[in-house]
């Protein structure tokens, strides 16, 4: 049979040792812990499940793991990872037997010897993802357990951790039921937190679980907790679309808070902005839980008649307190309101009557682009919002107002006979430019390569004298017109004419827009680059271009002056960094460039945003990688190790001097990165065991420290010290 030979395999690769460093020792280990899961009744399952257990939560010698954690924290590190891995897929009883044992004998520490909490919730944590959790009744038991200990901080523990639930499991939602009925009208500000943390893992547990629906209707309509109420709005948000329970207790508590006298009852205008002492603990209002009903309602309320009547409410109530603008601009209650209804309301005529007579009646430019936005989602087509539209096109002289209009129109009025009919009469009898100019885009969004439109846009072309319109006109011209001559025409005439950078600019972005292939455009962007003295303009054409052309590479030396002596905190910074990162792929130039600026002595933040980017256009590049590893083996900064480290890891270059080198930077400063040992576990990978071994073998001193940490371990253990160590780590 196959199952000595099977056995065979699994020893050989249990007990195997490299002897240089671990890595090839601990991937033959991997292989094994992976062939078990396979290999069900193998004599070797206890002693890997128990090595992986080790692995992950620590080795229950506390002087071994003390003296491990000392000499290579980056080691435990990533074999905690790969552990986590591994248990998620072996043999699942076995795991849990195990889980259980652990947890036991930590819940008993926990309870009578004060230990630190962080074994147990990673256990926990191990525990609560396991599948059918409910029906290993002892698993069960010991987690009721655990989340009733009346202890506030092991109670923020229970809560932090059921954040992550898996949200199949019932027994998550009852535990958080009888946490929220056990803490309730207590207190203390850290039950308090809790109870806020548990009430947003019920919504995350809400989507399609009615106990927990039902848990945070009872929090929000029965508790005085301001601060809680509002988080059960915003979990309530979080459950399936069109549930009715959840809809109509938000809409509930909109209409009580409307109330004035219902209000006063529930006390939540009282709560104090600091109750305990805590001076971040931020005031909630009744008009922050009215917003947060209001938000909820815009994601479960879809085409739903009640959460639909209690927006207009809002909106109306808004409107009928007062007719001054501040107040509604004010008013997020009043924003939320249109934002939501744009989300739901679609086809309905009380919200699309409330839209339309929002934008006929606000001065506010910012309310009236906000709901052309919303009535745009929820009026496809509909008469009334149309003309209102065609009206505000008509009337209004305001660019933002006109535009956001132009767009909605655009939008609704798709093949709709009458927005057509409305928008040609408009361009027959309006005299205005600006009317003009909007009209004729919305027929031509409307009814691409419509004649009147495309006559209109020519028209103004022809005649008029602002630059603003001769630019909108020219892009409208070239987005509706299928031939698009006339529109390039009048942009390369502009391009040939003016003396002014910024028009200048412009005219080539549209004529990019139209036509992204102009050769034309390219050449404007690249003479803008080569001759302006304007960084704000070199920046906007050097977006354009990376956009249209992103292996032109005229930008790069003019990129990197800018980074070089740019604060990173301004946004020409963060531009020029962006641009970089498109178009510096593999050019050396570039590469150089930013090695050339690790070098040299800067900021910090300098210092990380050139990394960054060095990593990001270098991949694979091997004089990014040795620059990176210069700076590792100077650097007795921890956490520039780290950054260096997880850059490397970026780069990601393999090669046999790579990994001489990497070898080389092993030096104990760097052992408690984990990212390095990822990386030289890397270089294993892709690289055979002899060949690896050779290139380990030339620093004896650090072959001598792996092969014998073993022995110096035992060695200490045995001796006198031995007592002393194993006194510190139990303290």
């Amino acid at each position: 049979t196959l199952k000595p030979k099977k056995e065979a395999l699994i020893k050989s690769l249990v007990t195997f040792k490299d002897r240089c460093g671990g890595f090839y020792s601990d991937r033959a280990f991997l292989l094994a812990a992976i062939g078990i899961s396979e290999f069900k009744d193998c004599s070797f399952s206890d002693e890997i499940i128990k090595q992986l257990m080790c692995w992950k939560f620590g080795d229950f010698n506390l002087l071994k793991r003390g003296w491990e954690l000392f000499l290579s924290p980056g080691k435990v590190n990533t074999r905690q990872s790969y552990a986590e891995m591994i248990l998620s897929s072996t043999d699942s009883q076995k795991v849990i037997q195990a889980l259980t044992k652990v947890l036991e004998s930590t819940f008993i520490s926990l309870c009578y010897q004060k230990v630190s909490q962080a074994p147990i919730r990673k256990l926990l944590w191990n525990l609560i993802l396991i599948p059918n959790l409910d029906s290993h009744s002892s698993l069960v038991g010991i987690l009721a357990k655990y989340f009733f200990i009346q202890d506030a901080n092991i109670c923020w523990s229970a809560a932090h951790d059921l954040v992550r639930i898996n949200p199949d499991k019932e027994t998550a939602v009852q535990v958080l039921r009888l946490l929220l009925e056990n803490t309730q009208n207590k207190n203390n500000y850290n039950i308090r937190v809790i109870r806020e943390r548990a009430v947003k893992s019920l919504g995350q547990l809400g989507f399609g679980n009615a106990n927990a629906i039902q848990i945070l209707v009872w929090v929000l309509t029965t508790d005085k907790d301001a601060r809680l109420c509002k988080k059960a709005a915003d979990s309530l948000g979080e459950v399936n679309v069109g549930n009715e329970t959840a809809i109509q207790a938000l809409a509930w508590v909109l209409e009580i808070i409307q109330d004035k006298s219902i209000l006063k009852e529930t006390d939540w205008d009282a709560v104090d902005a600091d109750p305990f002492g805590n001076s971040h603990y931020t005031y909630v209002s009744a008009h922050d839980i009215s917003c947060s009903a209001i938000k909820s309602l815009g994601k479960i309320g879809v085409s739903n008649k009640i959460a639909i009547r209690a927006l207009v409410k809002i909106i109306e109530s808004t409107q009928d307190e007062t007719q001054d603008t501040l107040l509604k601009v004010g008013n997020p209650a009043f924003w939320q309101a249109i934002g939501s209804l744009g989300e739901i309301a679609d086809g309905d005529e009380s919200a699309i009557l409330i839209l339309v007579k929002i934008i006929e009646t606000t001065q506010d430019e910012s309310i009236f682009s906000l709901t052309t936005e919303s009535l745009g989602k929820i009026s496809i087509g509909n008469e009334t919002a149309i003309k209102a539209l065609v009206r505000v096109i008509e009337t209004t002289r305001k660019i933002t107002v006109c535009c956001s209009a132009a767009e909605t129109l655009s939008t609704i009025g798709t093949e709709n006979e009458l927005a057509k009919q409305e928008l040609i009469c408009l361009l027959k009898i309006a005299q205005d430019e600006l009317t003009r100019l909007y009209a004729a885009y919305s027929l031509g969004e409307i009814d691409p390569g419509n004649e009147i439109a495309i006559w209109a846009l020519v028209h103004l072309l022809e005649t008029t004298r602002s630059v603003y319109v001769y630019l909108v006109a020219a892009l409208n011209l070239g987005l509706i017109d299928p031939d698009k001559k006339t529109a390039v025409s009048s942009l390369v005439q502009i391009l040939e004419t003016t003396q002014d950078e910024a028009i200048f600019l412009s005219a080539a972005e549209i004529l990019c827009t139209i036509n992204p292939s102009s050769k034309i455009a390219v050449s404007s962007l690249v003479q803008i680059l080569e001759t302006t003295q304007d960084e704000a303009i070199f920046l906007s054409a050097a977006e354009i271009l990376c956009k249209i052309d992103p292996n032109n590479k005229t930008a790069i030396p003019t990129l990197l002056k800018i980074l070089k002596v740019t604060k990173p905190e301004k946004k020409s910074y963060k531009t020029a960094s962006d641009v970089l990162i498109k178009i510096g792929i593999g050019d050396k130039t570039a590469i150089q460039g930013l090695v050339s600026m690790l070098d040299a002595p800067g900021t910090w933040p300098h210092f990380s945003n050139t990394l960054a980017n060095l990593s990001t256009i270098s991949i694979g590049d091997e004089t990014a990688y040795n620059s990176l590893l210069a700076i590792l083996g100077k650097s007795r900064n921890s956490v520039i190790q780290q950054m260096v480290v997880k850059n490397l890891n970026k780069i990601d270059v393999t090669g046999d001097m790579t990994t001489l080198a990497l070898v080389q930077s092993l030096r104990r400063r760097t052992l408690v990165i984990k990212e390095l040992y990822q990386l030289m576990m890397k270089c294993s990978e892709a690289k055979p065991y002899t060949d690896f071994y050779k290139v380990f073998k030339l620093y004896p001193w650090t072959y001598w420290i792996y092969r014998n940490l073993e022995t110096i371990r035992v060695a200490i253990e045995r001796s006198p010290l031995g007592f002393f160590f194993r006194s510190i780590w139990k303290y």
